[in-house]
């Protein structure tokens, strides 16, 4: 239960926080009709990445929703349809998230900090922008075709939004992502420590044992 409503309250000021950064985006980038999402998928991937992959998968609900909330507010044509501004969201966390895991597998045993705790956050959120950019561009080109063409939307998208998403997320994620372990993990390394203490104790005194034996 405690794990549930801490779930819960993480979800809450995820939205909470994403809100008024879609908002500051939206009223920055107000003159293009897609504003390049410079911190909030920087924030979605920060979010997804905290966690299992069931945090990933809600993770990009809640971006998407919220993503489709500011563009009725603000009478956004292009994300104002659900199967634009939220179906292609539902990959974009758990894409993230599996990213992720695979480079965090790949670079665990290495003694390098950047390819142990950076490298695998950059190419999560690297990641997570491919597939957010690739779905949206697809998504309004068959729901929408009569705002644009696939070539439009590619011109309008990966001319101007893409780099700019992609060097915030890699940069931005492994930064906030630190910070997010630094202010809530801060117990966990000492608790593992403690375990890893036991368990030599316990190998220490278990080799102890096996030589009087044989003695």
């Amino acid at each position: 239960m405690q794990s549930k409503s801490k779930r819960i309250a993480l979800y809450g000021i995820f939205v909470a926080v994403l809100v008024v950064v879609f908002y500051l985006e939206t009223l920055i980038g107000s003159f293009w009709i897609t504003p390049p999402a410079i911190v909030s998928l920087s924030l979605l991937f920060t979010f997804c990445l905290s966690g299992d992959w069931k945090l990933g998968l809600g993770g990009g609900v809640l971006f998407g929703l919220t993503s489709w909330a500011l563009a009725a507010i603000f009478a956004n044509a292009a994300f104002i349809f659900p199967w634009v501004s939220v179906l292609p969201r539902l990959f974009v966390g758990i894409g993230a998230y599996g990213a992720f895991r695979l480079t965090k597998r790949l670079t665990k045993n290495s003694g390098k900090k950047f390819l142990a705790d950076i490298l695998p956050y950059s190419v999560g959120a690297a990641c997570g922008i491919l597939i957010n950019t690739a779905l949206v561009v697809t998504a309004l080109t068959l729901f929408l075709p009569e705002m644009g063409t696939l070539g439009y939307w590619l011109g309008a998208c990966i001319t101007v939004n893409f780099p700019i998403e992609l060097a915030a997320a890699i940069i931005l994620t492994p930064v906030l992502s630190g910070a997010l372990r630094r202010a809530f993990g801060a117990k966990k390394p000492a608790a593992e420590s403690a375990a890893h203490e036991k368990e030599a104790s316990e190998s220490a005194e278990h080799g102890r044992e096996a030589s009087e034996q044989k003695s």
